[in-house]
């Protein structure tokens, strides 16, 4: 693996590029080495490790042509969902309507962030409300939540091990105060609020995800019209995203042939004649749930170097929870040049699916997919269909899914 890495760079000027070797690292994870969860039967919040319990081992031009080590620091952050930010939300402002099972579940959440000290982040929380809510619901709500999650990042977490209670801290309390300008936790929640928001694209950020969603949309449209075997179905999925949206989406392949191997279950969960409105917000939704996903190989990036952030997703949501099991990220391909855009591989569990599919036609399928993964890190910028071309493209098929609903 160091040889490769050192012939590319050795041959080349190349200081831009920088390679996250994941899946084959030799290091095991400073954090998670598996996915995990808190709570109980009826109400759990997981960790989903996509990461393979690996630590990211780092190649680039400074360490393979200097012969130098790299001086890294690792830190570790949780993403959370929407879900899980209110429910935390919830158990420091008003826990007494919560279930029980709620209640011990958020508490056994929180016990493990004091214990770890990991980061946890609103960042998709505040991402979703800010495209979703409509201005008055966004200022309404959405500082509050990050008020609370501030009194969770400020709270002394020895107190909260030994006695559940949240104690803020005078210090963590003025760092706050001084790192926003405010005099209060309540004021530094709203300022939060704004610099979140201030750094979200929304145009880049719907164009984002409308590409998953355009992708959901072609995949129930072939399963439902197409009468192939799961690889023709694969094949023809592979051949829209690349010649009509103009990109591969790596987990979008991967969910589409759990899909056509009738495996997919609940993850995408679109029927004959049920409501087109219905069916329309289910795809929407799951098109959410994917872009969550990606936000840990977002935040593994080389911009911030030495220090590099290995993310992990908290959810509450099972569904969710059982998408981002299907996947890991084996390598991730990054350019400094590019703002640290990463090209991941992304690896997909088959255990599954080699009992529904004859074998060799799937690894034969699978290693076509690797061949344009590996063609396209090779590309520093990918040209992906316009917004209006994207549009355009969502608007046929939504039409085409009217023909199918009701």
């Amino acid at each position: 693996m160091y040889q490769q890495y050192k012939n590319y760079f050795t041959s080349t000027d190349d200081t831009n590029a920088h390679f996250f070797e994941i899946a084959a690292s030799p290091y095991p994870s400073f954090f998670y080495e598996e996915s995990l969860f808190f709570g109980n039967d009826s109400h759990r919040i997981h960790i989903i490790d996509q990461f393979c319990g690996k630590r990211p081992a780092l190649f680039n031009h400074q360490f393979c042509t200097n012969n130098s080590q790299l001086e890294l620091m690792f830190w570790c952050s949780i993403t959370l969902d929407s879900h899980v930010a209110s429910l935390l939300h919830e158990y420091v402002e008003n826990p007494e309507p919560l279930s029980p099972e709620k209640y011990q579940t958020a508490e056994a959440f929180i016990l493990h962030l004091a214990e770890t000290k990991c980061d946890f982040s609103p960042l998709f929380y505040v991402t979703e409300a800010y495209l979703k809510s409509t201005s008055e619901d966004f200022n309404r709500y959405v500082p509050k939540v990050l008020a609370s999650i501030l009194k969770l990042q400020a709270m002394c977490e020895n107190t909260f091990i030994k006695e559940r209670k949240i104690k803020l801290k005078p210090d963590a309390i003025a760092h706050y105060c001084n790192l926003y300008g405010e005099d209060n936790l309540d004021d530094c929640a709203n300022a939060w609020v704004k610099q979140i928001a201030s750094g979200i694209n929304k145009k880049d950020t719907t164009h984002l995800i409308d590409f998953t969603y355009a992708s959901l949309l072609k995949m129930v449209l072939i399963k439902f019209v197409d009468n192939k075997g799961v690889v023709k179905k694969c094949e023809q999925f592979e051949k829209f995203m690349i010649d009509e949206l103009g990109i591969r989406l790596a987990r979008e392949s991967g969910l589409a042939l759990y899909y056509f191997s009738g495996l997919a279950g609940k993850l995408v969960n679109t029927q004959a004649n049920m409501p087109l409105e219905h069916a329309i917000h289910d795809l929407k939704a799951t098109a959410w749930d994917i872009f969550l996903l990606k936000m840990p190989e977002t935040l593994l990036t080389p911009n911030y170097l030495p220090e590099i952030n290995v993310s992990y997703v908290a959810t509450s949501e099972t569904k969710l929870y059982e998408l981002g099991t299907l996947f890991d990220v084996q390598h991730l391909a990054c350019r400094t040049d590019e703002e640290g855009t990463g090209i991941p591989l992304i690896s997909l569990s088959m255990e599954s699916i080699s009992k529904k599919v004859d074998d060799v036609a799937i690894q034969k399928l699978i290693k076509a997919n690797e061949e344009i993964s590996f063609r396209r890190m090779a590309v520093s910028k990918i040209t992906a269909c316009s917004p209006d071309k994207l549009k355009a493209i969502i608007f046929d098929l939504e039409t085409q899914l009217s023909n199918l609903c009701r």
